[in-house]
């Protein structure tokens, strides 16, 4: 799929006359964007735009760490205020960034953005049924998830940050994944230069990721590629438990099947085919 979205973009490249020099990445969290931003990092000649608050501001995510630390302020007084102040940080630098790397993206601002022309935009999905496990597991940025049973989670409502530019409530993270990958349809659908990526198809084909998008960004290194070996989280897992755990769906056996028959009654099936996942059936 990936080969027919770059030989798209390169038609139009060659009849616009133009060429790319910016990579914007958009997925939500846990669907490998850090992964996927040091793979082409490590790889590819391009400049990628930031979306996380230390590429923007790293001087003042420093101080805002060294702050609740010299405050010794409690665990959730000092996630509200790092995430207010990160919000402060996105809205003065929308510009720079065009929005946090997990937000829905600003279309209006990115349709007449000077970046724009000269930018790839990549988007990345992940299964819904694995991602949110890994949500429940690292529910990132919403620190009123207290650890529950998965069942639970799933029919909590999400609350959503500032910077994420999307409703400030999701009835359940069921509907925060169907959302946002409406809004990646929808941004393909406004702005030419974009790709989606599954994060299980770059799991499985580094190389042939990275060859496809090096028609449009010149190999950092002329000898093979630069494989991705140990998780970018530092929390001791490598490539070879991804491999196990997502292309052998070793997921599928923590997840029960009253938690999937939840799941298959909020989940926009229409979504799924898009992105060509399929769904569990129970009975």
């Amino acid at each position: 799929m990936i080969g027919s979205q770059i030989k798209t973009i390169l038609e139009i490249l060659q009849r616009e006359e133009r060429e790319l020099k910016f990579i914007k990445i958009y997925g939500e969290r846990n669907t490998g964007t850090n992964y996927i931003s040091q793979l082409i990092k490590e790889n590819l000649q391009c400049q990628l735009i930031p979306g996380v608050a230390a590429e923007i501001a790293k001087e003042s995510v420093l101080r805002i760490n060294k702050y609740i630390k010299k405050k010794g302020l409690k665990k959730l007084e000092a996630s509200i205020f790092q995430e207010l102040l990160i919000d402060e940080i996105f809205a003065k630098n929308l510009a720079v960034s065009l929005g946090w790397k997990h937000c829905r993206p600003p279309l209006d601002l990115i349709k007449n953005h000077q970046f724009t022309p000269q930018t790839l935009f990549i988007t990345i999905t992940k299964n819904p049924y694995s991602w949110l496990l890994s949500l429940y597991k690292r529910p990132y940025h919403n620190f009123f998830q207290a650890q529950r049973e998965f069942r639970e989670f799933l029919s909590m409502p999400w609350k959503t940050v500032k910077r994420e530019y999307s409703q400030a409530y999701f009835d359940n993270p069921i509907q925060l994944w169907n959302e946002k990958q409406r809004a990646y349809i929808e941004l393909a659908q406004e702005i030419n230069i974009c790709i989606n990526l599954k994060y299980e198809q770059v799991l499985r084909n580094e190389l042939g990721t990275i060859k496809a998008l090096s028609y449009l960004f010149p190999f950092v290194h002329q000898n093979g590629i630069v494989s991705i070996a140990k998780s970018t989280k530092n929390d001791g897992r490598d490539k070879q438990f991804f491999e196990e755990y997502y292309l052998k769906s070793q997921w599928r056996k923590e997840i029960k099947i009253e938690e999937i028959e939840y799941i298959n009654q909020h989940l926009d099936f229409e979504l799924l085919k898009y992105f060509n996942y399929k769904k569990i059936e129970t009975d």
